[in-house]
C-alpha cells in the first residue's frame, strides 16, 4: 500500500493512482479467483476502505471521482481479526468516509455561494435526506463487543483499546454531522425533559455548540481508555482533529444532570453502556484541559509517524483555536476548502 503513505513524503500527493490501481487488481483478483479465502480478500479491502475515507476528506469530488471501496459484506466472520488500519470496525471508518465527503462537499458549495443567505441555507440543508440517514446508520452501527474479537497478542493494544477506537470513529462520524447540520439536534433530549427545556436546547445557538462539546469531551475520554503506547494511535490523528473543531473556550460544557442530558445521543449506541464512569466524564473537563489532551496525544503520533502530514494536522488545529480564540466562529472544514489544502490525513 505505498500509495496510501505517499503524501508522508510529498504532503500534496494523494496516492490516487495506486488507489485506482489497487482497487483494479483486487476487483480482478475476486473475478478470477472466486475461491480465494474471504480473510485473504477482506484483508486488502478493509485497507482500501481505510484509504477511501480519507481520500473522502481530501478529493473534490467535482474534480476528481473516487471510486469506491470494496463492499464490506453483511455478516463478518467471529471472531473478527483485527486489521491493522480499520481496527475492528471497517464499517464506522466508511460512514465516517460518507459524512467527510457530504459535510465537505456541502461546504464547498456553501463557500462558492456566498450570497446565499444563512436562512435559505439552512432550509436548503433541512430538506436534505442523506444527513438523517447517515445519522441513523451511524447511531444503529452495532459494533464488536470485546469477546466477539480475536486477541492481537499486541502487548501494547488490547482489545478493549480496539472497540474504543472503533467507537471513538462511530462518535466522530456523528459529531462532525451535528457540526455541519445542527438541524439534525432538534429534539435530541428525552420524552421526559420539560418542553421549556427542550426549546432552549433545539433554539438556542449557545446549547448547540454545548452539546458539540460535551460529545467532543466524550471522544477523547473514550481515546483516553487506551494506552498510551496504543497502536490505536496510528489511526486517531483525523479523530483529534474533528474534535479540535468544537473546542471554544466560549463553549461551556454543563454538569451533573444537564450534561447527561446534552451527551444523551452517546446512550442512544448499541456499543456504549450508560455506566456511571461514562455519564459523568464529560462534566469533568475543560475545554483548555481538552486541548492540553489533544496536543499530548498528537506528539505521541508524531512519536511513531514522524511526517509532514501529522505536522500539517497539528498546525491546522492550533489555527482553528487561535481564530477561537479572537472571536471567528470557524469550522475546520472552511479552512480546508479555503485553503485549498487537500492530503491524506495520516
Amino acid at each position: 500500500m505505498f500509495g496510501l503513505s505517499s503524501s508522508w513524503y510529498d504532503w500534496k500527493d494523494l496516492g490516487l493512482e495506486h488507489y485506482y490501481g489497487a482497487s483494479a487488481l483486487l476487483s480482478e483478483l475476486l473475478i478470477e479467483n472466486p475461491k480465494v479465502p474471504l480473510k485473504t480478500t477482506q484483508f486488502f479491502a478493509e485497507f482500501l476502505v481505510y484509504w477511501w475515507m480519507m481520500l473522502s476528506f481530501a478529493c473534490d469530488p467535482e474534480l476528481r471521482q473516487i471510486q469506491d471501496p470494496p463492499p464490506i459484506p453483511q455478516h463478518m466472520p467471529e471472531p473478527r481479526m483485527p486489521h491493522p488500519l480499520t481496527g475492528i470496525s471497517p464499517e464506522s471508518q466508511l460512514l465516517l468516509g460518507k459524512v467527510g465527503r457530504l459535510v465537505l462537499s456541502q461546504r464547498r458549495t456553501a463557500l462558492r455561494q456566498a450570497t446565499t443567505t444563512a436562512g435559505a441555507l439552512n432550509c436548503g440543508l433541512a430538506g436534505n435526506e442523506e444527513p438523517r440517514n447517515l445519522e441513523h446508520q451511524l447511531v444503529s452501527l452495532k459494533l464488536p463487543t470485546a469477546d466477539m474479537v480475536l486477541d492481537p497478542q499486541d502487548p501494547h493494544t488490547s482489545v478493549n483499546d480496539l472497540v474504543n477506537i472503533a467507537q471513538a470513529y462511530q462518535l466522530c462520524g456523528l459529531l462532525l454531522l451535528y457540526c455541519a447540520y445542527p438541524n439534525l439536534l432538534d429534539c435530541k433530549l428525552p420524552p421526559e425533559t420539560s418542553h421549556a427545556a427542550r426549546t432552549w436546547v433545539s433554539e438556542t445557538p449557545r446549547s448547540i455548540a454545548e452539546y458539540l462539546i460535551s460529545l467532543a469531551f466524550h471522544v477523547l475520554r473514550v481515546l483516553e481508555q487506551n494506552s498510551k503506547n496504543s497502536g490505536t494511535r496510528t489511526i486517531e490523528a483525523i479523530l483529534l482533529l474533528i474534535v479540535s473543531g468544537v473546542l471554544s473556550q466560549r463553549a461551556v460544557c454543563p454538569s451533573g444532570s444537564e450534561g447527561e442530558i446534552q451527551c444523551d445521543i452517546c446512550y442512544q449506541l448499541p456499543g456504549i453502556s450508560r455506566s456511571h464512569e461514562h455519564s459523568s466524564l464529560h462534566g469533568q473537563m475543560t475545554a483548555t484541559e481538552a486541548r492540553a489532551l489533544v496536543v499530548t496525544r498528537f506528539q505521541r503520533i508524531q512519536d511513531i509517524l514522524p511526517f509532514n502530514t501529522i505536522w500539517r494536522m497539528k498546525l491546522l488545529v492550533l489555527e482553528i483555536w487561535r481564530l477561537m480564540d479572537q472571536g471567528s466562529d470557524v469550522f475546520w472544514v472552511d479552512l480546508l476548502v479555503q485553503n485549498n489544502w487537500q492530503f491524506v490525513m495520516i
